[in-house]
């Protein structure tokens, strides 16, 4: 039984999430529907590359990941069928394909004649029908045409220079800790035992990796690795975003 992902900016106010779920079970038989996120920031891909960046490999491969979620600059990108590590993965032409894999895709097929204003509703009238081809057994190739370029986006990569590392805020989850473009084992490889100092807005700074966020007293700021492997700002039962004022973007310092 396949499983079909949603991700998009949609929200869940409106009509239109369950318009896409009754289009999919109407067309494809035997599949599994798994919601991503539909609180994506309003035309966000980077926010939304982020939270299915990190979703999407614990699905088995064979998925089906659809992606809603438009460039207020690209308003007419084509949609692609692209392929990575087994998976399938639906979407505009936009950049968030570029932001979603490190090493890039491994198959991309262009949809004929299926721009992004050829449908007031591609969501539902395009994509789900390239979904349940797919359900259906249907080739990539069939579906598609194959193409070697795709729209691509400047990512937000570490910087190392002498003693410091330097590194950007990407995303904020529910709790408003704020996740990094740090990784562990980028910080194992260059920083290892080394004694260290991170630093964040306002001067704040942290001195060691916390193991669990209860860790420190209630109300205290940490550092650690999530479960993604990513270095977090947190508090212990806190708002670290709305304490410390951080945004997407915020430059992190580690000196060592």
């Amino acid at each position: 039984m396949p499983f079909i992902t949603l991700t998009s900016d949609l929200g869940e106010r409106d009509h239109y999430v369950a318009a896409v779920k009754g289009a999919l079970y109407s067309a494809c038989a035997d599949i599994r529907i798994v919601d991503i996120s539909h609180q994506i920031s309003h035309f966000d891909i980077a926010h939304a590359a982020f939270v299915l960046k990190n979703a999407y490999h614990h699905f088995p491969e064979g998925s089906i990941h659809l992606l809603s979620v438009e460039s207020t600059d690209k308003p007419d990108a084509r949609i692609l069928l692209v392929k990575k590590k087994g998976h399938f993965f639906v979407g505009y032409d936009n950049g968030i394909f570029s932001l979603l894999f490190d090493d890039g895709p491994d198959e991309i097929f262009h949809i004929p004649g299926k721009e992004g204003r050829a449908s007031t509703f591609p969501f539902r009238e395009i994509m789900v029908d390239v979904a349940c081809k797919l359900v259906n057994g249907t080739k990539a190739e069939a579906i598609g045409v194959a193409v070697s370029e795709y729209v691509e986006r400047q990512k937000l990569q570490p910087v190392l220079n002498g003693n410091s590392l330097r590194g950007a805020i990407l995303y904020f989850d529910h709790y408003g800790n704020a996740m990094t473009n740090i990784s562990r084992s980028l910080f194992e490889e260059i920083i290892g035992e080394k004694r260290f100092s991170i630093a964040f807005k306002n001067n704040e700074t942290v001195r060691s990796i916390s193991l669990s966020y209860n860790e420190v007293p209630e109300g205290e700021k940490l550092c650690i690795f999530n479960s993604e492997g990513y270095l977090e700002i947190a508090i212990n039962k806190g708002q670290a975003k709305q304490l410390f004022g951080l945004k997407i973007g915020d430059l992190i310092q580690i000196e060592f």
